[in-house]
């Protein structure tokens, strides 16, 4: 089975990733100075998003254990990767748009694309460098 079938609880997941980026993007009214803000927005909110998220699916999982139906339909290999793994099954990808009075901050984890519109109807992507 491919990534999909490992991803069972995306939808979850892509639950927690909202809740996680709306507390981790709370910071952004701390900054006084927007070169702060954007630093620590380049710097650490993708990582504090994710740790976050990491954070709320492990809660999520404590509470509720993949079941024997979640399994079955996969194979041995991602059964033994669920097992070292068990994030992947809430695997989601978050885009977030957050407008404030002096920026636009866009957040993009996993797949997907960011586009604006102008008024002139043109688009321009938004395509952001993941760091390591």
């Amino acid at each position: 089975m491919g990534t999909a079938a490992k991803s069972f609880r995306s939808q979850c997941g892509a639950r927690l990733a909202v809740l996680a980026a709306q507390q981790v993007c709370k910071h952004l009214v701390e900054f006084e100075h927007l070169s702060q803000c954007k630093h620590w927005a380049e710097e650490q909110l993708p990582v504090a998003v994710v740790r976050q998220w990491q954070e709320r699916v492990e809660r999520r999982l404590a509470r509720q254990p993949f079941t024997a139906a979640e399994l079955a339909p996969l194979n041995d290999a991602a059964r033994r990767q669920l097992e070292n793994q068990p994030l992947i099954a809430y695997g989601s990808t978050l885009l977030a748009v957050i407008v404030a009075p002096k920026f636009i901050l866009y957040l993009q984890l996993g797949d997907g694309d960011l586009l604006t519109m102008t008024t002139k109807e043109t688009s321009c992507a938004h395509l952001l460098k993941m760091r390591d």
